[in-house]
């Protein structure tokens, strides 16, 4: 299928910003007037916003059905369909796999190759480049997508993926692709603040058997060790340490550790730091934060257990030095912007198209061709305002 998208007239009038969908959320839209007189927007025409997406705990969430930011929570978005995308500062989610339920998928259909030199931004280009001059990339003829994309989850606590002679690295464990083995990788190891946000520890797996294929599925069970050195709060140094052993059965389930009490503890709240889980073939390790839990839980980059992890006296206790599980895909993939090109320490905008469908898995589903045009406020250039403007497909 072919996008059949009319041409834009930058001369068709652009009526005044209208405030939308929040105090400081802003809406532009091209209007012509009919043969009875009326405004009504163009068909196949552009609409842009302005969005106050300023909050770094909050994300604002907007429709395409109706050009706006709804009035609608973090809780209520994770069970709602009425959203597209969320914003938060310059991080964007879709609603659709592991962001939401809505089945929204996107691709990138202009990728703005020369704004690029060997991958490394171009200065020249992205600093002369406008919001008129780029909007020909959104009024382009593109070709559906083959291929769309969902959110994914993105944490820290997993392997690198490399393969290691026939063995794949999943971070606590080896997967062997000849025969399907799992085993024990003790060789890595994280560090991980606590859901309460003021302790920390050191951790790795010590144990790991993994047992499937019996008759009896009682017999059928990951069961696996964690070791930790902890840090208390205010203090300096490890001076703790804590054993989490659990068992899962294969056909999935989650367990939580709360290295503080040295304990298992349900999985909601603030107390628990750690999570192990089965989901079908999917092994995974999660920190109490972010879109994985209600804490300020968070985990560091995957370290070299030996002459490296093992050798700190100490948690790094920054903040930075940790981030939370979260979700991204399209947008991380496939940033929209490039960073502090000129030293004032801003986001430049390299006007890629993002197609985006409202529901995959209805081909009668709505498709929008979205660019993102800016980060600043029209007032006085305040940050976290992200511009957004999109066509319909007809």
């Amino acid at each position: 299928m072919k996008a059949s998208l009319r041409k834009l007239s930058l001369m068709l009038p652009i009526i005044g910003l209208v405030a939308c969908g929040g105090g400081s959320d802003k809406v532009a839209t091209n209007l012509e007037t009919n043969d009875d007189g009326q405004s009504g927007l163009v068909n196949g025409g552009l609409s842009s916003l302005q969005i106050d997406a300023t909050d770094y705990d909050t994300y604002r969430y907007f429709s395409f059905d109706t050009g706006t930011v709804l009035d609608i929570s973090d809780e209520q978005a994770q069970s709602s369909v009425a959203w597209h995308l969320a914003f938060r500062r310059d991080s964007i989610k879709l609603n659709g796999g592991a962001s939401g339920v809505g089945g929204v998928a996107g691709a990138l259909v202009a990728a703005q190759d020369d704004f690029y030199i060997d991958a490394e931004a171009d200065v020249n280009v992205f600093l002369n480049a406008t919001f008129e001059s780029e909007v020909e990339h959104l009024a382009a003829t593109y070709n559906a997508p083959s291929d769309l994309q969902a959110d994914v989850l993105i944490t820290n606590l997993q392997g690198s993926g490399a393969v290691v002679g026939s063995s794949i690295d999943g971070g606590w464990y080896w997967y062997d692709f000849t025969n399907h083995q799992l085993s024990l990788n003790d060789s890595h190891g994280w560090l991980l603040r606590a859901g309460e946000g003021d302790s920390y520890a050191r951790f790795r797996a010590t144990q790991f058997d993994y047992q499937v294929g019996n008759d009896n599925d009682s017999d059928n069970f990951l069961a696996v060790t964690f070791e930790f050195d902890t840090q208390s709060t205010d203090a300096d140094a490890f001076d703790g340490s804590a054993e989490f052993v659990t068992q899962i059965p294969a056909a999935g389930g989650e367990v939580c550790f709360d290295f503080n009490s040295e304990s298992i503890v349900t999985c909601n709240g603030l107390l628990w730091d750690l999570k192990v889980g089965i989901d079908g073939r999917d092994f995974f390790l999660r920190a109490n934060g972010g879109v994985s839990g209600e804490g300020s839980g968070a985990a560091s980059r995957i370290f070299e257990w030996q002459g490296e992890l093992a050798d700190y006296a100490s948690a790094f206790t920054d903040s930075y030095f940790y981030s939370a599980d979260s979700t991204g895909g399209l947008f991380s993939d496939n940033s929209w912007y490039a960073y502090n090109l000129d030293g004032t320490h801003k986001l430049h905008p390299n006007y890629r198209v993002y197609w985006i469908d409202s529901d995959s898995a209805d081909e009668a589903a709505d498709k929008y061709l979205l660019q993102i045009s800016g980060y600043y406020n029209d007032e006085g250039g305040e940050s976290g305002y992200p511009n957004i403007r999109w066509m319909k497909v007809d």
